[in-house]
């Protein structure tokens, strides 16, 4: 009985101190007993309230911690930067996988940070027609013909001279621009040259300081909607018509004096690309299997190699020679796609007849010098509107006419998809040889045109 009492009264002076004892003590004990009491309502139900009173208590102590850190420590707290990882664009994820394929490739890959552009140019002659830099943007872009090169070399254009003008309006007070100061970006009398010989009457008087930004303004509008104003028809400046590089001096490669510089991680190094073979069938669609008096414009030099494929190929002159009334029969002959692509691949078993090849069929790896240029930008024909949409935005230009691309043929992938299905086999091996690289490193494949599964493997 007496130690009945002795253990009551212990358990009495127990339960005394601990009522006693701040809540901030009790509270662990709480959280315990409440775990261990699990599945017995009427003691959940006692410490349900406890519960929420210890993580009140909690959430309070640790705001007023927060609180008081930052109101005697705010000149050290350093900003932090909430980054959203989106998923990156298409161009960004290309453009890492053209730089692994190339460093898989070290053969392809080599550091041009040492050399000239007048020494390159010299050793790729064909890079002097193909690279449009544009140094108010840092940015340099290579024009690959069948690839919309007509569109984006259009707005290459447009926005050098946007910037010059820009540049040079800049410190002034009214709208004028001096004419000495415009003739070392701009070559006014070859423009206007240009524009009269593209049926676009231009006044001489235009070249006064007065018309000067009249006449360059008018340009620039031309370039974006392909018309004068609203009420006037539309007009077709080619390019590739214009002698650009003459009109436009400082849009020559040579015009970069330090190679280091377009390697920096601030310069964008634009390059848009196309299925090899939907590229070669557009070729040939538009170049050989179009005759002269068809064409919108003429094209006298891809007229005679239409005339030279029919003559080459012709099974009758190469079984007797014919006279010459009906040899000029391939005056209005088009060749068929078969012997196109027998002439295309003459003398391209070495780099040195690759090299030699015409620009719209030879391969892009090649007219760019892809892994030798890092390009960084990569669009692609089949994505041509998403890609074109972010370059405007990186160009900061929003008032393009995108509705309506330059002189598109109108030809869809199932007409040259059918060129490749009657093409014999041992042809497509070879196609396959010449366009290996673009294939690789673009991520192309052969199965999309050719449907023969002892080709593809």
């Amino acid at each position: 009985m007496n130690h009945y009492k002795y253990v009551r009264t212990v358990k009495e002076q127990q339960a005394e101190r601990e009522r006693q004892r701040p809540i901030r003590y009790k509270l662990p004990k709480m959280l315990v007993e409440f775990v261990n009491s699990y599945g017995s309502i009427e003691k959940c139900r006692r410490y349900y309230l406890f519960g929420v009173i210890f993580l009140s208590f909690f959430i309070v102590i640790q705001f007023h911690q927060t609180c008081s850190i930052r109101k005697f420590h705010s000149y050290s707290i350093p900003i932090i930067h909430i980054e959203i990882n989106l998923p990156d664009h298409q161009s960004e994820i290309r453009s890492k996988s053209l730089d692994n394929q190339c460093n898989q490739n070290n053969s392809m890959k080599s550091d041009l940070t040492k050399s000239s552009s007048i020494h390159l140019t010299r050793v790729y002659p064909w890079l002097h027609a193909a690279l449009f830099p544009i140094q108010s943007q840092s940015l340099m872009y290579c024009a690959i013909p069948k690839v919309a090169s007509k569109t984006l070399v259009s707005l290459m254009i447009y926005v050098y001279v946007r910037d010059t003008i820009q540049n040079l309006t800049r410190n002034g007070t009214k709208p004028y621009i001096d004419q000495t100061q415009t003739q070392q970006y701009i070559n006014i009398p070859r423009l206007i040259k240009e524009l009269n010989k593209n049926g676009i009457t231009v006044d001489e008087k235009s070249q006064e300081s007065n018309s000067l930004l009249s006449l360059i303004e008018t340009y620039l509008h031309i370039l974006r909607f392909e018309t004068v104003n609203d009420s006037l028809p539309s007009i077709f400046l080619n390019p590739w018509r214009f002698s650009i590089k003459d009109v436009f001096p400082q849009v020559h490669f040579t015009s970069l004096k330090n190679l280091s510089d377009i390697f920096s991680p601030s310069f964008t190094r634009v390059l848009f690309v196309r299925h090899p073979f939907e590229r070669l069938a557009s070729a040939y669609k538009e170049r050989i299997a179009t005759l002269d008096k068809d064409r919108i414009e003429s094209e006298p030099y891809y007229d005679n190699v239409r005339k030279t494929i029919c003559r080459r190929f012709s099974k009758r002159n190469r079984i007797q020679h014919l006279p010459r009334p009906i040899i000029d029969q391939c005056l209005q002959t088009i060749p068929s796609f078969e012997n196109f692509v027998q002439y295309i691949l003459i003398n391209t078993e070495t780099s040195f007849g690759i090299a030699r090849m015409d620009r719209h069929w030879q391969p892009y790896s090649t007219v760019c010098q892809v892994c030798k240029f890092q390009y960084n930008f990569i669009g692609k024909y089949e994505t041509f509107d998403d890609d074109f949409h972010l370059l405007l935005k990186r160009l900061n230009v929003s008032d393009w006419n995108i509705k309506r691309r330059r002189r598109t043929s109108g030809h869809k992938t199932g007409d040259y998809q059918q060129l490749y299905s009657a093409l014999l086999d041992h042809l497509i091996c070879q196609l396959k040889r010449l366009y290996k690289e673009d294939f690789q490193l673009f991520n192309y494949r052969t199965e999309d045109y050719v449907n023969r599964i002892q080709l593809i493997r």
